[in-house]
């Protein structure tokens, strides 16, 4: 049978500093032929390179500076600072989105955030922000791949998945070595001897020097058989991903990594036990076809007047007019 699914999203203003932070304010957009600002852009780096040093264990002495220390709380505290959002069209606030202008001191190579503000209003004190069209897009985007997490998906026969995982992995073991071989430079230093990870080992391959993400995407890594087989068993019993990982009680750092690797042999966390036709459309079809009919739209209204309130001001005003005849 035949349902129509309406869906809705609640954007709230976490979400929106965050988009509009990340992703707008002072970065560049090829879509929109805007250049980033390279003072942000350096300042953003420095940051993130200070908050994997506040993050290591191992804190090495002399790798960071006392300037990258204030970079870092500035940019928290920015990034920190929740925003207010407004439709109106303002050149100076657009200007102040792409470049830093006065937040950068040329004297002394200074990079600060500061606010944009609207004094003597209610949005006095605040971070504002202008609601453009690339912000709209983002937000558009957000909700279509939301949209998308939810359908439903099939998972292909148990013998058929474990071939493509045997398969991928013999293309990997391949690809490393061959990129290992072809790499070598990588793994010495300015003067030709091994580099040493931060545990003090040798770096032996080039590989090991890349993040999971690129092992990945570059097919270099291999995934473990066994974990991933145990857990298409579980999937073809009847369970979701999300039964299996909570039975198995899945640390959330394993999960993603889990989640990543089935996710390339086409199993998520939608993926349905066995075969299934299900035909879904995401668009507005099946509305326009049912408000086509009159009886399907006077549903919306809770008296008959209101749906016909043309035709009953007409019918009143017909009756005075008769009476007053």
């Amino acid at each position: 049978m035949d349902k129509v699914l309406r869906y809705e999203i609640s954007l709230k203003t976490e979400f929106f500093s965050q988009v509009y932070k990340r992703k707008i304010f002072r970065v560049g957009s090829e879509e929109f032929k805007i250049k980033s600002c390279p003072h942000h852009k350096q300042s953003k780096k420095r940051f993130k390179v200070f908050q994997s040093y506040l993050d290591s264990r191992i804190k090495e002495k002399n790798k960071v500076t006392k300037r990258d220390r204030e970079n870092w709380k500035m940019y928290n505290e920015w990034q920190n600072r929740s925003i207010s959002m407004i439709v109106g069209k303002s050149k100076l606030m657009e200007r102040f989105g792409r470049v830093a202008g006065a937040d950068y001191n040329n004297e002394i190579d200074k990079y600060t955030i500061s606010k944009f503000e609207y004094k003597h209003t209610i949005l006095g004190g605040k971070d504002v922000a202008y609601f453009s069209d690339r912000f709209l897009q983002l937000c558009v985007d957000h909700f279509i791949e939301r949209v998308n997490y939810y359908q439903l998906n099939v998972i292909e026969p148990y013998d058929e998945i474990i071939d493509r995982i045997n398969a991928y992995n013999d293309r990997a073991e391949i690809n490393a070595i061959r990129f290992n071989a072809m790499n070598v430079h990588l793994t010495l230093d300015a003067f030709g001897n091994q580099k040493k990870k931060k545990n003090g080992a040798l770096v032996k391959n080039a590989t090991e020097m890349m993040k999971q993400t690129e092992l990945r995407e570059y097919n270099l890594k291999k995934v473990s058989v066994t974990l991933l087989a145990s857990i298409l068993v579980q999937i073809h019993s009847g369970k979701s991903l999300h039964q299996v990982f909570e039975e198995f009680k899945t640390p959330s750092s394993t999960i993603s990594r889990i989640r990543s690797d089935l996710k390339m042999f086409g199993v998520f966390d939608q993926t349905l036990k066995e075969r299934v036709s299900v035909n879904v459309r995401t668009d507005f079809w099946q509305y326009y076809w049912n408000t086509e009919s009159e009886i399907y739209r006077a549903k919306f209204y809770t008296k008959p007047e209101h749906f016909n309130y043309g035709q009953f001001k007409i019918k009143q005003r017909s009756a005075k007019s008769l009476k007053t005849a």
